[in-house]
């Protein structure tokens, strides 16, 4: 009951506003050396409200690794927001392919 009070209020406190475009992470992937996944903590919020989300490619961030941008959607919108998504997927800069280690 309590983490439905939670995604209920959030949602309520963004009434008319039905798609979040944020990142997933801070930067692009982390790297081999370091050890981690990448930022779960960022993503664990969005989890537990409830609704879907997507990751979109989008660009490459400075050290030439692909970003993403990622969508959030009130839950129960999960087709809407795979609709909006193939939309940008269309508008989204081009990454080159990755290139295998010599």
């Amino acid at each position: 009951a309590m983490l439905e009070d939670a995604t209920n209020h959030f949602w309520q406190n963004l009434d008319g506003i039905n798609l979040i475009l944020t990142l997933p992470v801070p930067e692009g992937p982390p790297l081999l050396t370091d050890g981690t996944t990448g930022f779960q903590h960022r993503l664990a919020p969005w989890t537990v409200l409830g609704g879907p989300l997507l990751s979109l490619p989008w660009g490459m961030d400075h050290r030439s690794l692909p970003c993403a941008i990622m969508l959030a959607a009130r839950p129960g919108h999960d087709r809407w927001l795979l609709d909006i998504a193939a939309q940008l997927e269309a508008q989204a800069p081009t990454i080159p392919a990755p290139q295998m280690p010599l």
